[in-house]
């Protein structure tokens, strides 16, 4: 009768406690493998993305913290019409608007020009595309005047992006 006794206990016991520990156990080590396993797969992605975020914080980095005043924007073209030979009277320059985009706000511009030589409006737009202020052209329109065939009228849209300023 104790052996009887004995025996239930230990099978209480085994099926009540061990058993479902043993299974838990197996379940944890499943767990483990599989998670061990994502990690090796995400390894190789986190060097890529910090060898990104380097190459963006290098490239970001001559981007201005603060958005262009419309002053600033006038300087900035006044170089450019210096450094291309066009007089900045010749230009109109009107703000057309902001989008932010991330951590990163673009400004718009609308240049119009009227009477300006073939040579001018190349040599100016060269001029932008290359300032170190980092203008980009969204849109150019080039086309003849009524009064002379020999001169030009020229609107273009330009950007500037800056970053934007954290709280």
């Amino acid at each position: 009768a104790r052996w009887g006794i004995g025996v239930a206990a230990s099978l209480l016991v085994l099926s009540f406690y061990i058993l479902p520990s043993l299974s838990h156990i197996r379940s944890l080590k499943r767990k483990t493998l599989y998670y061990e396993s994502v990690i090796e797969k995400l390894a190789p992605l986190s060097e890529k993305a910090l060898l990104l975020k380097s190459e963006i914080e290098r490239k970001t980095h001559h981007i201005p913290s603060r958005p262009f005043s419309t002053e600033e924007v006038r300087n900035i073209i006044g170089r450019v019409c210096t450094a291309s030979g066009v007089p900045l009277e010749a230009l109109e320059i009107k703000y057309s608007g902001t989008t932010k985009k991330g951590a990163f706000q673009e400004s718009f511009y609308r240049i119009e020009a009227k009477e300006l030589t073939f040579r001018e409006v190349f040599t100016l737009i060269r001029s932008l595309e290359k300032d170190p202020a980092g203008i980009v052209i969204r849109e150019s329109t080039i086309k003849p005047t009524f009064e002379s065939p020999r001169y030009l009228e020229l609107s273009l849209k330009i950007s500037l992006i800056s970053k934007l300023s954290s709280p």
